[in-house]
């Protein structure tokens, strides 16, 4: 019933597309076969009935729908090969060790490679959207990103957010605190040039101040609940009071920016348009 069901569905994909008709529908029907897809991998597959390296699955999945994610084009297929990875990577560090690696450093390794990569995932969702933009138009296009990127920015943003306070309480790793601090600076760089500087988008902008306010109020409290016991949570509180009005006064000063220039959601600051 799976296998037929597969193949039906790819069979469907072909007539429409020897028609060139129904874009949308051949999409959708990549998307289903996808998942159909995993359903045959896990039906006969041992991995569900034995329980062992279930990160295989996931793997084996994403590899075998990789042309369909590059024929179909579809934002919601790439988010299921994305996740389809990220979930196969989280398993794989789950039951193997690194033997090239200390233990002290395994977890700033395995967290690093996920922030690597949906960071790399990030930028060639952006490039591919800049790419499909008019060079003319891209400035003033009403959407600047898909829905899909949104999504993206978010895996982005919470596993370089947990990078950087992975060693927060740990001072026996001062040199890997500083390496997870710098590679988090950078990263906060990138994403004020490119959703402020380059061209201005409020959601990423709020993902960054998201992650600042993290960081900070756990370093805040590593630095202040130690030493003032109840009046540090005081403290806290009003940081982050502090903080949050500051990002919110930042995201205005940014919408402002935007209606300023006439561009609903994007803007590219010191351009010129003929």
């Amino acid at each position: 019933l799976v296998e037929g069901a597969l193949v039906i569905t790819i069979a469907l994909y072909v007539v429409l597309s020897f028609r060139q008709k129904f874009q949308l529908v051949r999409q959708l029907l990549l998307l289903i076969a996808s998942v159909i897809t995993g359903s045959l991998l896990a039906l006969f597959g041992q991995v569900y009935q034995t329980g062992a390296d279930t990160w295989q699955l996931f793997f084996g999945w994403a590899v075998l729908i990789i042309p369909w994610v590059i024929i179909a084009r579809f934002p919601a297929l790439w988010l299921l090969w994305l996740g389809l990875v990220n979930t196969g990577l989280i398993l794989y560090f789950g039951v193997m060790d690194f033997a090239f690696v200390s233990y002290f450093y395994e977890g700033v390794l395995q967290i690093g490679v996920l922030a690597a990569v949906n960071f790399v995932a990030l930028n060639l969702w952006l490039a591919f959207i800049d790419r499909q933009l008019p060079s003319v138009t891209r400035s003033r296009f009403k959407s600047e990103l898909n829905w899909s990127a949104y999504v993206v920015g978010l895996l982005s943003s919470y596993f370089i957010t947990y990078l950087a306070i992975l060693y927060v309480f740990d001072d026996a790793n001062i040199v890997m605190m500083l390496i997870t601090l710098l590679l988090w600076m950078s990263w906060c760089g990138f994403m004020v040039w490119r959703f402020y500087w380059y061209r201005i988008n409020l959601l990423m902008l709020t993902y960054l101040c998201g992650s600042i306010i993290v960081v900070v109020m756990f370093w805040a409290g590593k630095l202040f609940l130690d030493n003032f016991d109840m009046g540090g949570f005081l403290i806290l509180a009003l940081l982050l009071i502090g903080m949050s009005s500051a990002a919110v006064v930042w995201l205005r000063h940014a919408a402002r920016l935007n209606s300023e220039n006439n561009i609903p959601s994007a803007v590219v600051k010191g351009g010129n348009y003929e």
